[in-house]
């Protein structure tokens, strides 16, 4: 028991130092990197090994089910990461990480329905959760709910007015819903202060279709910024 403690906390603490971490919200999936992989799957190898010793069951902890869950997560293994999700959420179901991120694993199974359902929950605990609205409104957008998805972009930027991610997403789905003036708008509002390509590229699309010469200045910025 004592090995197998020692090995979770090294995951957790790997996984930490590569910001990975049990408060970690994840609007879009983390990244881990093959180093970083490695050591983990060794660490797996022992962790399987020492589990499969002990007879004593229920003696895995919330934190290490979080820990798993975000590795997986990562690691873009989606029903694992899920399965500790829903582990760690039998021990603690009013964890906010844990139910966003789920929503997350959720998301990228195209399980919408269940995907919004956790975001919902972390909401109804916690109000404030701007990766909550994001994501929310994100999962309209894929389901053609442009109205919703365009109050939750919304909520979210209520809670970081410069978050530009959300910001693009916002202009994306106005130009779903057919407002393309609040489109440009909300996209130029964007590269007016920063260098970011999605916003430069929608413009020069939206430009080129209503063969407006302004198209021109801005997939100009673009390939000053991504030559390739």
């Amino acid at each position: 028991m004592v090995k197998l403690k020692m090995l979770n906390g090294l995951i957790g603490s790997i996984l930490d130092e590569n910001q990975i971490s049990l408060s970690s919200l994840f609007p879009k999936l983390p990244k881990v990197d093959t180093e970083t992989r490695s050591k983990i799957e060794k660490l797996l190898e022992s962790r399987n090994r020492i589990k499969g010793e002990i007879d004593e069951e229920n003696f895995d902890d919330f934190s290490d089910d979080l820990n798993l869950a975000n590795y997986f997560l990562a690691c873009r293994k989606f029903p694992e990461s899920l399965k500790y999700y829903e582990s760690a959420l039998a021990k603690n179901s009013q964890s906010y990480s844990a139910l966003c991120n789920k929503g997350l694993c959720l998301f990228k199974m195209s399980r919408l329905d269940e995907a919004a359902s956790c975001y919902d929950d972390a909401l109804s605990t916690y109000k404030n959760i701007p990766e909550a609205f994001f994501m929310k409104g994100k999962i309209m957008s894929v389901q053609q709910n442009f109205a919703e998805a365009i109050t939750q972009f919304n909520n979210a930027l209520g809670l970081e007015p410069e978050n530009l991610e959300t910001k693009y997403y916002l202009g994306k789905t106005l130009l779903s819903s057919g407002n393309t003036d609040g489109s440009i708008e909300t996209l130029e509002s964007i590269v007016s202060s920063h260098d970011h390509v999605d916003s430069l590229l929608l413009l020069g699309q939206i430009f080129t279709k209503e063969n407006d010469p302004k198209a021109l200045t801005y997939l100009g910025k673009l390939l000053e910024i991504s030559p390739n």
